[in-house]
């Protein structure tokens, strides 16, 4: 089906498709407007312009959906799937909040949280801010477990979403705080050495002295 907003901008059409784990888009005209909302709902330019979906990111139809309204209200004509063009113009979809904070499985930083962020929008100074965070390429910036109570209150002051995975983090991470046993440990005082003197010991020079007779030439 194609939808044509009142007002177009160009009669150049849209061509959105979906699979079951991506979003393509296709495009032929070049124009920066465009350009801006498809990057901003997370796709890039490959030939067409494709967006992969994850369980994290929510429903493929829902985001498709969520595309093809930006892109009505924006002026362009859009060509898709009718229950895609049917709910983008009566606004029946889960919007995304493309705000999120997961949890990384694998190596160095497998147990941190992953703190990541929509195109077009910057928390890197505050999210830096959080305890033992850094920035690591491909996963924004990480924060290791055991600071899970900043991470949460980030999450609600900034509106991210945490995944599932994040939210086992922080239930995992209180557990650990509740079931780490209380000491208090006994202080020890270092051992007493004397301390040293600024001179050495004079040493007693004896009044006779003579030659061992095992040394002595014969």
């Amino acid at each position: 089906m194609d939808a044509r907003p009142e007002k177009i901008k160009t009669e150049t059409v849209a061509v959105i498709s979906v699979c079951e784990d991506a979003i393509e888009i296709n495009f032929p005209e070049k124009r920066d407007d465009f350009r801006e909302i498809v990057k901003k709902h997370g796709c890039r330019w490959c030939g067409v312009w494709r967006r992969k979906v994850t369980k994290l990111d929510g429903r493929v139809i829902d985001i498709a959906a969520e595309i093809t309204n930006k892109l009505l209200v924006s002026g362009f004509v859009v060509r898709a799937q009718d229950i895609i063009i049917n709910n983008a113009v009566a606004g029946k979809f889960e919007p995304e909040n493309k705000r999120v904070i997961s949890k990384i499985i694998s190596g160095q930083y497998a147990g941190y949280f992953a703190i990541q962020w929509p195109y077009g929008e910057d928390f890197y100074n505050r999210a830096k801010r959080l305890t033992g965070s850094r920035y690591i390429r491909g996963n924004g910036i990480v924060v290791p477990s055991e600071h899970y109570a900043e991470v949460d209150d980030f999450a609600q002051m900034h509106g991210f979403r945490l995944s599932d995975g994040a939210k086992e983090l922080i239930a995992a991470a209180a557990q650990a705080k509740l079931n780490a046993v209380v000491v208090i440990p006994a202080i020890v005082k270092a051992k007493d050495i004397p301390e040293p003197k600024s001179k050495p010991h004079r040493m007693e020079v004896p009044d006779k002295v003579e030659i061992n007779s095992n040394l002595k030439d014969e």
